[in-house]
């Protein structure tokens, strides 16, 4: 019988993985819907509503390897929490994983690419400029929202899988006794 660690790594010894089956289950996963949280944000008067979707792991991981936590840590009670800067992780994923919404429809925010042809074209980045406008507080919602997607669900999901092992395992043991 294979064991879990409470890391999630299972260790099994003489014992075959399903090939097609997770061939099946890598397909359906790519496949399934993508989750999302929408958040509304003030912007100068009016309020708009940002949807962010969980960002795959190649961007999760940039971001977070690109955000370590703030030093001393002492002063920095998130980042030893989280273990890297989340603020700055915020800034790395959103324009990845977010749209505005309007009228139910998503719209890219806009995000011009330097061109070597044309140095001294004036860029436009929405996604700092609107973290440069929105308060404090609007961007933790924000922050949150992407913490929920990527880190929250994940450890939920795990803690989950983790409980229905173990009281299958009792259980298993209660009819063997």
């Amino acid at each position: 019988m294979p064991t879990v660690t409470p890391a999630g790594l299972i260790f099994t010894v003489d014992e075959t993985v399903d090939v097609m089956g997770f061939s099946d289950d890598l397909k359906a996963a790519k496949a399934a819907a993508v989750p999302h949280v929408d958040v509304i944000v003030p912007v100068h008067k009016t309020e708009y509503v940002l949807r962010f979707r969980k960002a795959d792991s190649l961007v999760w991981v940039e971001a977070v390897d690109r955000s370590p936590a703030r030093q001393p840590i002492e002063n920095y009670p998130y980042d030893s929490l989280y273990g890297y800067n989340l603020r700055s992780v915020t800034r790395l994923v959103a324009p990845k994983t977010g749209v505005l919404l309007i009228d139910g429809e998503e719209v890219p925010l806009r995000v011009d690419v330097t061109n070597p042809d044309k140095p001294d074209a004036e860029l436009v980045n929405e996604w700092a400029e609107l973290f440069e406008t929105i308060s404090g507080r609007a961007e933790s919602k924000i922050g949150d929202a992407i913490y929920a997607l990527n880190e929250y669900e994940s450890q939920a999901a795990l803690a989950r899988t983790l409980a229905a092992l173990k009281k299958a395992q009792t259980g298993s043991r209660k009819k063997s006794a």
